[in-house]
């Protein structure tokens, strides 16, 4: 089945990366911010400029799991609401409500125990969702203190996993730097992160000391992106769980006329708390555009430590990679490659629907440690726009081959921007 863990929580308390305590390092980050403000800002202005933002999606997802006796129904109804005003030039508050509806009770949605049927992790919540103050210090550099989005390149490693109901928030101090076209540097110190599976869930708000730094230039290959990612979770009932993640990323396109290529690649090493040696991780891409349709193809590896554990994303938009089934949304202990070949046509407006989309995936799943095979995964959607409000039909089936087990997942979306 596949698993709602989103944290990776290594069995052995080692050495790790010790980090200093917790609270000194937030609130050495907190007067931070605040030192830069008091540098920079002017003068606050006399009069509010508030801006009001808001959406909901409404989705009907079905998955039918052939390790459990029942299928899974969920009908949720999500909703976003948010005001932000600029308190100065320079100085821009915001805060976001979010709350997520079932309209009906017939699936799993992690809470409660029910072993008949597979999980849907999208269970009723009310939260803000984000707090924050953003500031303009000058030209190509923005301080950011609070609850916030973070989403750092294809949202591999850190994302705000918007494909679920609730999203991933980041309690953090971050800087983002852009000081000429091209050329960008990305800090956060993150104390807390709120997970998509909610407030009242055992695995939602994880603190911990986390430090995040993406830094990237442009060249005539392409963006060329170095980061590390030192994560270090206290759980309340067991060992932190410590991960250093070091890597590059090479992302690149070249257009002429309606004729196009884009391409990706990326390694990176992973050493885990408890773990012996170095996980690594791969990655290679391309996608080929003639006018409407597109071709791609990815070849992405995530390594093991000789079968004991595995390279791991806790922090990453999962959904968007290995299959849309989530099986391998976590990492099984002798790692996982995908070779996938998929295909997609920007159709235009037909009839009263506009931004037509249709596409098609297949994947091969193997284990990276010994190459023996897990399973296949077809996927299809459809995308289009009528009015102001965007439907959307998605489809997957997981065929097992030595992991997991078959299973069938559909999605039915609506959903609107106010």
């Amino acid at each position: 089945m596949p698993s709602t863990f989103v944290l990776y929580r290594s069995p052995v308390k080692g050495k790790g990366f010790k980090l200093r305590s917790m609270a000194r390092r937030r609130g050495r980050a907190i007067a931070a911010f605040g030192s830069a403000m008091a540098l920079f800002t002017p003068a606050m202005a006399q009069t509010l400029t508030p801006r009001l933002n808001g959406d909901a999606r409404l989705r009907l997802e079905q998955v039918d799991d052939e390790a459990f006796r029942e299928e899974s129904l969920a009908v949720t109804l999500a909703a976003r609401a948010s005001i932000e005003a600029a308190l100065s030039p320079t100085l821009w508050a915001l805060v976001e409500a979010e709350g997520v509806a079932a309209l009906g009770d017939d699936y799993a949605d992690g809470t409660e125990v029910r072993a008949f049927q597979p999980v849907i992790p999208d269970r009723e919540t009310l939260e803000v969702n984000r707090a924050q103050l953003l500031y303009k210090a000058a030209e190509g550099l923005d301080l950011t203190l609070g609850r916030q989005h973070i989403a750092l390149d294809d949202e591999r490693f850190v994302g705000r996993v918007g494909f679920r109901q609730n999203e991933q928030t980041y309690d953090a101090a971050r800087l983002s730097w852009s000081p000429r076209p091209g050329w960008n540097a990305d800090i956060s110190y993150v104390w807390q992160v709120n997970s998509f599976l909610g407030s009242a869930s055992a695995h939602g708000p994880l603190e911990g000391e986390n430090t995040l730094v993406n830094m990237s230039v442009a060249t005539r290959l392409g963006q060329a992106t170095t980061f590390l990612y030192a994560l270090d979770f206290a759980v309340d009932d067991g060992p932190a769980t410590e991960s250093l993640t070091t890597g590059v990323r090479l992302a690149g396109r070249a257009d002429h006329d309606d004729v196009g290529i884009d391409w990706e690649a990326a390694a990176a090493e992973q050493t885990q708390d408890g773990q012996a040696g170095d996980a690594a991780y791969a990655l290679v891409g391309f996608r080929g555009r003639v006018g409407a349709f597109s071709a791609r193809y990815r070849y992405e590896s995530l390594g093991s430590y000789d079968g004991t554990a595995a390279f791991q994303t806790p922090l990453g938009t999962n959904h968007k990679f290995q299959g849309m089934t989530d099986v391998f949304a976590v990492t099984p202990p002798d790692g996982v490659r995908e070779w996938l070949v998929a295909t997609s046509a920007a159709l235009g407006q037909i009839g009263p629907a506009r931004g037509v989309t249709l596409a098609i995936s297949w994947s091969d799943f193997a284990a990276a440690r010994d190459g023996r095979s897990y399973g296949q995964e077809w996927s299809a959607s459809f995308n289009a726009k009528i009015g102001d409000i965007g439907f959307g039909i998605d489809f997957a089936r997981y065929e097992e081959k030595g992991f997991g087990s078959d299973q069938r997942r559909l999605w039915l979306t609506a959903a609107r921007q106010f």
